[in-house]
């Protein structure tokens, strides 16, 4: 069975009440994906197109076919304060046979002054066995499989839902765009 994951962010805004900016470094992906991003091959593979939707702009898409493994493409940001706004539009995909399991999405990872990661918000699919799971320092939003959508939240709402992450520590966010699978 074939797993995979199709997914667009268009903006991470961390918006002080004065204005936005965007803090990514190539965040619509308009240049090559080694612009701004990391890439994380684990037996999965990255790629940037333009015909992953309707429009003419580019995508990333992360992907990985049969076996376990993944891909990631992540970028770690400082931010100048918790009153921000995460913004993203995405079309997660995943599926695995029998007890196998997979996941993909876009998340964000809060992350302290030494960049210890505090928690985790994950935006996507998930499939049964994955263990994925709602705890103090992981919240899982998921999202309708196959449908591009947009989500976005504000990271002080956001770390409510994270009780386990005390928000005074919070520096620097990692957003990725993953796909991870489980014996498929």
């Amino acid at each position: 069975m074939r797993t995979w994951c199709c997914t667009l962010l268009l903006v991470l805004a961390l918006v002080p009440a004065a204005g936005a900016d965007e803090l990514l470094i190539n965040g619509t992906f308009e240049e090559d994906l080694e612009v701004g991003w990391q890439q994380i091959l684990d037996g999965g593979n990255l790629y940037r197109a333009t015909n992953y939707d309707d429009d003419e702009d580019y995508e990333a898409r992360a992907h990985k076919g049969t076996g376990t493994g993944g891909a990631e493409l992540r970028q770690e940001v400082a931010i100048p304060g918790l009153d921000a706004t995460f913004h993203a539009a995405l079309r997660p995909l995943a599926s695995a046979t029998s007890s196998a399991w997979a996941g993909s999405g876009i998340r964000v990872g809060y992350l302290d002054d030494a960049g210890t990661l505090l928690g985790e918000t994950h935006l996507g699919v998930i499939t049964s066995y994955c263990p994925w799971e709602n705890s103090p320092t992981f919240h899982l939003i998921e999202l309708d499989p196959g449908v591009w959508q947009e989500r976005g939240f504000r990271i002080d709402e956001e770390l409510a839902n994270l009780p386990g992450v005390d928000p005074a520590e919070v520096r620097r966010l990692r957003v990725s765009l993953l796909v991870d699978v489980y014996d498929c």
